[in-house]
């Protein structure tokens, strides 16, 4: 079963934190991570051109 973590801060500098989810285990290189932007109103759109989106687990 996949392990997932979270990482939480604000890359923009807009004082709105957004997200990074990461499959730790059993992933290993080749499984991307997903990236998502705070939409500032409580609700957060994936970003899907993003280099840490983009970032395949290497």
């Amino acid at each position: 079963m996949p392990t997932e973590a979270s990482t939480w801060w604000d890359p923009d500098g807009d004082d709105f934190l957004d997200v990074c989810v990461h499959v730790v285990a059993p992933a290993g290189p080749g499984v991307p991570q997903s990236f998502y932007r705070n939409n500032r109103d409580g609700t957060f759109t994936k970003d899907t051109v993003n280099a840490i989106a983009l970032d395949e687990g290497h």
